[in-house]
């Protein structure tokens, strides 16, 4: 019936299992080029900074309902994972690898008589800058 042994018509082709594992390796490549090259990381890490400090202010609130101040300028964001030696501190407010911007920076916090700042530098570090180097800042007026 046939001239050629069942082995040999089965290895003309490629299995479904081996196109499979072929398309998830060329789908990791692809993720790993869009990336690297067109920056899709660096984006995330500007969500990821305003996310923080989004968390930062709500913890900010929530410290201030329960010892009816902000943290000073000397217990800066610390005071949100570090009891301040204050008896009314039901902390931490929040994880403390929070309080550390995308590029590996602590967040500069900043308290006044009026209002509180929260600032990260972004990509470049520096003061200043457009779309990835841009600051963030969060400025709160205070009741």
């Amino acid at each position: 019936m046939f001239n050629s042994p069942f082995k040999t018509l089965y290895k003309q082709g490629f299995s479904l299992v081996e196109l499979m594992i072929l398309s998830v390796i060329v789908a990791i490549l692809i993720v790993m080029f869009s990336q690297n090259v067109l920056g899709i990381n660096d984006e995330s890490k500007m969500i990821k900074a305003h996310q923080n400090l989004r968390s930062i202010e709500g913890a900010l609130s929530i410290y201030r309902d329960d010892l009816l101040r902000y943290p000073s300028n000397e217990e800066g964001l610390k005071a949100l994972v570090e009891s301040p030696n204050d008896p009314n501190w039901k902390g931490p407010y929040i994880k403390a690898d929070i309080l550390i911007d995308p590029w590996g920076i602590p967040y500069y916090y900043e308290l006044t008589k009026t209002q509180y700042l929260l600032i990260t530098l972004g990509q470049d570090r520096k003061m200043g800058g457009k779309k990835l180097n841009q600051d963030v800042v969060y400025q709160k007026f205070l009741p």
